[in-house]
């Protein structure tokens, strides 16, 4: 019971405390008492002073922020003012230093124009003179003035050709060469200038050269036979007969159109002992050039060869008849002539 007690006594003394809360909430408990108190028109009195007082209060306020924002305008104007003063001052300044800089360019434009214009003085006169070989007469009517065009890579070529043969004309091989390659560099396919080229190198004795400028032109060219031919003869001279075939047999023209192409084939052919293909192939040379006394003797080595003595003894009068046989060909048909005879006479 005693502790019942003190909780009811403690209960009692806090509600007999009043807080600062407490206090406010009452002060404006009594008020609003008050007001309710008052009558109708006390309390419309009430009311308009009160609003007067806060449009009072509005009026203040909007008054101390227009003043300040005059103040505010009337520096930022002076501001203005003062940059556009400083603004005038350095116009005026460039001014002066453009007017300065503006009268150079002008020295400077009217120099270079001056310049212009002689260079292109000296343009024409240098393509006058490149163009024309003597100054044509400006009197005349209907002068026309040809100006040269830059020659092709094809025109070149040709151009250094030219110059190639007259020099060999001239007897310079050392220039003639030296325009022939040239020549080629610029047009691989100047068929005469390979050719040409190669023949020096032959009767020169350079051999290498020789060979590899015409496997060249067998390469791009393969359809030109010269080439196979030259290449033959080098191959020839250095004994390999069988690689010499193979180079006249890879593309050879028909028999009419070059009859000295298988006339070198049937020589190859008797070199590396063929002689029935040679045999073969002068037979048929012969009956398109029937006096061709070296033709006449080829035919007759390989029958003989072949063991065929009397058709060789004929075809060795033959060509000791031909009247085209060098001395020592002539010398060495009458020996076998003689030879024959003797076997078949004995």
């Amino acid at each position: 019971m005693s502790v019942i007690n003190q909780m009811l006594n403690d209960l009692e003394a806090r509600r007999a405390q009043v807080t600062h809360s407490d206090k406010f909430v009452l002060y404006e408990l009594n008020i609003i008492s008050k007001f309710s108190s008052f009558s109708r028109f006390e309390r419309i009195v009430y009311f308009i002073l009160f609003v007067v007082i806060i449009m009072t209060v509005g009026v203040v306020i909007s008054k101390s922020i227009a003043q300040e924002t005059d103040q505010a305008s009337g520096s930022l104007l002076t501001n203005d003012a003062n940059i556009k003063s400083k603004t005038k001052q350095l116009l005026l300044q460039y001014d002066d230093s453009t007017s300065n800089v503006t009268s150079k360019q002008i020295v400077v434009t009217k120099e270079f124009k001056k310049t212009k214009i002689k260079r292109k003085k000296i343009k024409a006169n240098l393509t006058s003179v490149a163009s024309v070989n003597s100054k044509p007469d400006s009197s005349v009517e209907g002068v026309v003035y040809k100006r040269h065009r830059k020659l092709t890579a094809q025109q070149q070529a040709e151009k250094n050709y030219q110059s190639a043969y007259k020099y060999l004309l001239e007897k310079n091989q050392i220039k003639a060469q030296d325009e022939l390659r040239n020549t080629l560099m610029l047009m691989p396919r100047h068929i005469k200038a390979r050719e040409l080229l190669a023949g020096i190198y032959i009767k020169n004795g350079r051999v290498v050269e020789a060979r590899t400028l015409l496997q060249y032109g067998m390469r791009i060219l393969p359809s030109h036979f010269i080439f196979a031919k030259l290449y033959a003869r080098i191959l020839m001279e250095q004994n390999d007969n069988v690689t010499a075939i193979s180079v006249l047999l890879r593309n050879p023209p028909s028999l009419q159109s070059d009859l000295d192409y298988h006339a070198l084939l049937a020589a190859l052919y008797q070199k590396n002992t063929q002689h029935r293909e040679a045999a073969t192939l002068y037979g048929q040379l012969l009956k398109l050039r029937k006096n061709h006394g070296v033709w006449w003797l080829g035919l007759a080595i390989s029958l003989e060869a072949l063991g065929n003595e009397s058709q060789a003894k004929l075809a060795y009068e033959k060509a000791k008849n031909s009247g085209n046989l060098t001395k020592g060909l002539y010398q060495y048909t009458n020996q076998r002539v003689t030879a024959l005879e003797d076997i078949e006479f004995p």
